[in-house]
């Protein structure tokens, strides 16, 4: 049971595969390894690719974007008080989006330190390795505090089709 990308690549140099492909003259050894090689580069660079995409969409659309909706929302409790209003269901809407805002934060800063840290890789498998355990386990948590922070944020103001555009046809 290979569950990634980088579990199947090795099995391309395992010896019973070289001798297979070199027996009906597919492939010689150094194809094969050269191939290996160039299928550990891409998988890196598509998953590094992907993360710098990740924290980019994040730092300049939806980071600024809550923070608007925010601003929308402490203008409301500011008016409601002035009022006389407790506002209380926008204080504790605005403390949750706060939360959920200052947790993508930092989960987009430990994505940018684990692909420093892949880019630091001495050779093409360990930077796989960084990528298979470090940067798609940061990049889930990025996207899950995107998602929380979608669920509490306006669809006027969230920089990108909301689930229900796009199942019913964005607009």
């Amino acid at each position: 049971d290979l569950r990634t990308t980088l579990d199947a690549l090795p099995r391309t140099v395992a010896p019973e595969n070289i001798a297979l492909f070199t027996k009906y003259g597919i492939f010689s050894e150094r194809e094969l390894r050269s191939r290996y090689e160039v299928s550990l580069e891409s998988y890196a660079k598509i998953i590094q690719i992907e993360a710098r995409t990740m924290l980019e969409m994040a730092r300049r659309e939806i980071i600024p974007a809550c923070s608007k909706a925010q601003r929308h929302i402490a203008e409301a409790i500011n008016a409601k008080s002035a009022a006389g209003a407790s506002a209380a269901s926008e204080k504790r809407r605005l403390l949750e989006a706060d939360a959920l805002l200052e947790a993508m934060d930092s989960r987009a800063l430990a994505l940018e330190k684990e692909l420093a840290q892949a880019n630091a890789a001495t050779d093409s498998y360990a930077a796989c390795v960084a990528c298979r355990d470090r940067i798609i386990p940061a990049m889930a948590e990025l996207r899950e505090a995107a998602d929380a922070l979608e669920q509490v944020t306006s669809a006027a103001l969230w920089p990108f089709p909301v689930y229900e555009q796009l199942l019913m046809g964005a607009r």
